[in-house]
């Protein structure tokens, strides 16, 4: 193997691993782990559920959208947003991080594509606060909450918008068995009358 390969998969590699190990929510008190490997999963499990079509765009920069946190930590949300010059220096920092270790770098999609990734990663977390809460993490509905009003500036897609109303009671844990999850999730959430249910 080349060096140059070499390194190539060692920078990629390492970046990956080390990255997925950065504790998310680090602020508050969480039930359980909640780190980039596990968010970075669900993202992917959204992007496929929601938007297959842009999967070969959207996964390697889903894949690798927080990788830079291995050097920066994961800084809450809204300190990068009411600092809009810390935003700016930690960009600038994604950017010569990505470069550095051959990643793909989020912010160098189209303004579209970073809106559903961005979708997509603020709905994950919201699922997890939603799967706290349910089981007694009474910290994470602030969290939650804080998205939620985000949503009211700036409004998720239309079917994740749908997806958020029909879940937000019923949000639970399947059954073990196959075939007691598919008639527990048709008896919760009739899927068969959502022939409309799309994206517009």
């Amino acid at each position: 193997m080349e060096t140059r390969t070499l390194e190539r998969v060692l920078k990629i590699t390492k970046i990956g691993r080390e990255s997925g190990a950065v504790r998310r929510v680090h602020v508050a008190p969480i039930m359980g782990e909640y780190n980039n490997a596990i968010h970075v999963y669900n993202v992917l499990v959204l992007l496929w559920a929601f938007r297959p079509q842009l999967w070969a765009t959207l996964g390697p920069a889903a894949l690798f959208h927080d990788a830079p946190e291995r050097f920066t930590g994961d800084i809450p949300g809204q300190v990068i947003d009411n600092h809009p010059e810390l935003a700016s220096a930690l960009r600038a920092m994604d950017e010569d991080i990505c470069a550095r270790f051959g990643i793909p770098d989020a912010h160098q999609l189209s303004p579209e594509h970073r809106d559903v990734l961005k979708a997509l990663d603020r709905l994950e977390l919201w699922l997890w606060c939603l799967e706290q809460y349910r089981m007694g993490n009474e910290q994470a509905e602030e969290i939650k909450l804080r998205i939620e009003a985000g949503w009211l500036k700036k409004p998720l897609p239309h079917d994740m918008q749908e997806f958020v109303e029909c879940v937000r009671w019923v949000w639970a844990r399947m059954p073990e068995d196959a075939d007691e999850a598919d008639k527990w999730i048709k008896d919760h959430f009739n899927p068969e009358e959502d022939d409309d249910f799309d994206a517009h």
